[in-house]
């Protein structure tokens, strides 16, 4: 099993806060989208000892800018999916609502504006599904 990264004892607080933020929004369900062969598919996964629900940021948090511990910029997902999603498999994405209102919340909060990491249509050929 993966182990979490340790937290900054500066940063514990708000990291706490945002983690039990996102994933009372999101119903404690894993909310990225898994391809299925036909289309991309909610998860839904709602998580077991084995595969626990964490909150994962959309964008990188080192390009969230001021509102890195805003739920906005959050979104709960299974261990397993969160894993393939830091590794930008293609076999699983980021709902494109959720994506594009993260989006907008980090260029209005960020002097400087990041790169877009739009959602795929589908995976790349030869990709496996999840």
């Amino acid at each position: 099993m993966r182990q979490m990264r340790a937290r900054r004892p500066d940063n514990a607080k708000d990291d706490r806060a945002f983690s039990s933020g996102v994933k009372c929004r999101d119903g404690w369900v894993c909310r990225l989208e898994v391809w299925t062969g036909r289309s991309y598919a909610e998860c839904g996964s709602k998580g077991s000892p084995m595969n626990p629900i964490d909150a994962a940021h959309i964008y990188p948090r080192n390009q969230c800018g001021p509102i890195k511990f805003e739920i906005v910029v959050g979104l709960a997902a299974c261990r397993d999916h969160h894993d393939l999603y830091d590794r930008h498999d293609d076999s699983v994405r980021v709902p494109l609502k959720r994506e594009h209102t993260a989006f907008k919340a980090i260029n209005l909060a960020s002097k400087v504006p990041i790169a877009r990491r739009m959602p795929p249509s589908r995976p790349l050929a030869g990709e496996k599904s999840a």
